[in-house]
């Protein structure tokens, strides 16, 4: 046996070892940050991914035996991608993570979608949600609601950007797309029903299982000091950005667990900008924890980690550089300006309530332009 084949069988096992023995050195800690995390999920995550979970489950049942899908010409002119996968483009915008990576898995699973082409609609899916950036990040954390429309163009606009990428990586500029469909009959109302139930409450108990593995893994690696180490290195290169070096911190946590990143970016004491610059990164990269929540969706399908982590790095660089580039036109002060009824929404009103106006806004922008788009197409 070679070196390298030593190592490889003999790293996971120390990797694995070093935080079994982190939590025996530091109990104490360790519970409470798992804790936190289990009141995060049973409290916020629990109520508002549950019954969306099951309900598309049902739906995406019924829309792989679909023998016309909606849509079919403009998901192909504007997107490149078959018919059906529209409905995981759209979900994954508006719903937010993990919900746009379980919606594709499920379509691979039940054959409506192949595996090439669920590639190709991960990157346009892979979103975080509005409700979560507008209201929980630019308005709760950031106190900054002028900041709602710039983050919001930067993360979507990225994800449009990113989709074309990959269109044109993975070589989309073809003829036709059409999903392979699965052989397996409609499962009836009974069985349907408990098959989305079941499957919805795995998915909510390993969301829930990554939550509270990554929240100890940060909080070991805050007891080590190597979470200082990482953001060290983190510190520089926002400097070479124009930003706050300080803001490396919450980056660093941000990489591992997107909530506890967002959370601590919005404490320091960084220009504005610089902390929406940063959050908008933290938000649309996901994080680890999403990374592998995003991986177990699409469980029993061939794609894997690589398929989250390659788009979501490409569409965090291009969310940074609309951010920057818009910056001085979609400033705080010229978006509440330009745009006082929503300026004045996001200062008085609750912060479901003005993210509910946001989410609906685009999603009637988005489908006002998939219409133009489609007649254009069928008058040509």
């Amino acid at each position: 046996m070679s070196v390298m084949d030593r190592l490889k069988r003999t790293l996971p096992v120390v990797f694995l070892l070093i935080p079994i023995i982190m939590l025996l050195i530091y109990p104490g800690q360790c519970i409470d940050a798992a804790k936190d995390a289990l009141n995060l999920w049973f409290y916020v995550v629990v109520p508002s991914l549950l019954p969306f979970f099951i309900l598309s489950t049902l739906l995406v049942a019924r829309i792989s035996t679909l023998r016309e899908t909606p849509g079919k010409r403009l998901t192909r002119l504007v997107f490149g991608l078959p018919p059906v996968s529209l409905y995981a483009l759209f979900t994954g915008m508006v719903s937010g993570y993990p919900a746009g990576a379980r919606i594709t898995g499920e379509m691979v699973r039940l054959g409506a979608l192949s595996p090439q082409d669920a590639a190709r609609t991960l990157p346009y899916a892979l979103c975080a949600s509005p409700t979560f950036l507008v209201g929980t990040v630019s308005v709760a954390l950031l106190n900054a609601p002028g900041l709602a429309l710039l983050m919001a163009v930067a993360h979507f606009g990225g994800a449009v950007l990113c989709g074309e990428f990959f269109r044109v990586w993975y070589g989309l500029f073809v003829p036709r797309l059409d999903a392979r469909r699965g052989s397996a009959p409609p499962p009836t109302r009974e069985t349907g029903l408990v098959r989305a139930v079941e499957g919805a409450m795995k998915s909510m108990l390993f969301v829930g299982g990554t939550m509270v593995l990554f929240s100890i893994f940060i909080r070991q690696l805050q007891l080590t000091g190597l979470l200082g180490w990482l953001t060290g290195v983190l510190g520089p290169l926002l400097s070479v950005l124009g930003l706050e070096p300080e803001l490396g911190a919450s980056l660093a946590s941000g990489v591992i667990e997107m909530a506890n990143g967002c959370g601590e970016a919005a404490g320091t004491v960084a220009p504005v900008l610089d902390q929406g610059a940063v959050t908008l990164a933290i938000v649309t990269f996901g994080g680890l924890s999403v990374a592998a929540q995003s991986a177990g969706m699409l469980r029993g399908t061939p794609l894997g980690m690589r398929h989250y982590i390659f788009p979501k790095l490409v569409h965090t660089a291009f969310a940074l550089v609309l951010y920057l580039l818009l910056e001085p036109i979609l400033s705080p002060a010229f978006a509440q300006a330009f745009w006082p009824f929503f300026g004045r929404l996001l200062q008085n009103a609750d912060v479901p309530a003005a993210a509910l106006l946001f989410s609906i806004s685009g999603t009637v922008c988005f489908l006002v332009l998939l219409i133009f788009v489609y007649n254009r197409n069928k008058r040509v």
